[in-house]
């Protein structure tokens, strides 16, 4: 019987590096990084001005908004308006609805002081709700 020279691996080698690349593979994978959230340094663009869709705050404390902002401020109502925390408390007493705090704005006030843009008085109390809606976005909170 003529013997062949061994030129596999033996068994007890494939385990090993086996081994090493499983150890490898699974620290990778339960290392993930996450990105952070890129904090907000500057109003967005809301048509070509860059403001976010406020135009204006006034005396009394609520604000000039178009509709663009408007739009978004409903967006994030119909996601979280009637959000819930974690115990089951309600974010929102009453929850908000569409439109919540917010009247359209004398149509001859808008062309005279605001050129079009400004649509709406948002109350401050609505803006305070808009600012904890982003928040619930921007955190990734889910309803």
């Amino acid at each position: 019987m003529k013997s062949t020279p061994r030129t596999s691996l033996t068994f007890p080698v494939l385990v090993v590096i086996a081994a090493i690349v499983a150890c490898f593979g699974l620290s990778a994978c339960t290392n993930t990084v996450h990105q952070a959230p890129v904090p907000s340094t500057q109003p967005s663009f809301d048509g070509d001005v860059q403001d976010s869709g406020i135009v204006a705050d006034l005396p009394d404390g609520s604000y000039v908004v178009t509709a663009s902002f408007l739009a978004r401020y409903n967006r994030l109502i119909a996601t979280y308006g009637n959000a819930k925390t974690a115990d089951g408390s309600p974010i929102f007493t009453p929850a908000l609805a569409a439109n919540a705090g917010v009247e359209p704005l004398n149509p001859a006030t808008i062309l005279t002081l605001y050129q079009g843009r400004g649509a709406y008085i948002m109350t401050a109390e609505a803006m305070d709700n808009m600012v904890v809606l982003s928040r619930l976005k921007k955190r990734g909170f889910k309803p």
